[in-house]
């Protein structure tokens, strides 16, 4: 029974989120402020992404930093860059993921 809760769960997510295929989410524009730097990212409510998710950025295959999403409309996202490698900085046209992490709930 435990596991009809999850499967549930898991369900419910997926319905949640478009079916379509997308477009990469690449960022188009940064704007630098004091504490930390904002990007815009063409990708927003339509493609799944949620207020507070966690995303990679990466150039080509190298991971460069990590943003976190504060800001969103149906179809641009607005992220602060929360990390970046030692030396890298983040660049229009660099591709966002989103963070995939682990649930420990659902281990126990």
């Amino acid at each position: 029974m435990r596991y009809l809760r999850y499967i549930v769960f898991f369900l419910a997510i997926a319905s949640a989120l478009p079916a379509k295929k997308t477009d990469p989410m690449i960022i188009m524009s940064i704007k630098s402020r004091v504490d930390n730097d904002l990007v815009t990212i063409r990708a927003g409510w339509h493609t799944g992404l949620r207020l507070g998710m966690m995303c990679n950025v990466y150039r080509s295959s190298e991971k460069i930093g990590d943003l976190l999403l504060v800001g969103l409309d149906e179809d641009v996202a607005v992220g602060v860059i929360m990390h970046l490698v030692s030396g890298k900085a983040v660049q229009n046209g660099d591709t966002v993921s989103v963070k995939i992490s682990h649930n420990s709930y659902l281990d126990s």
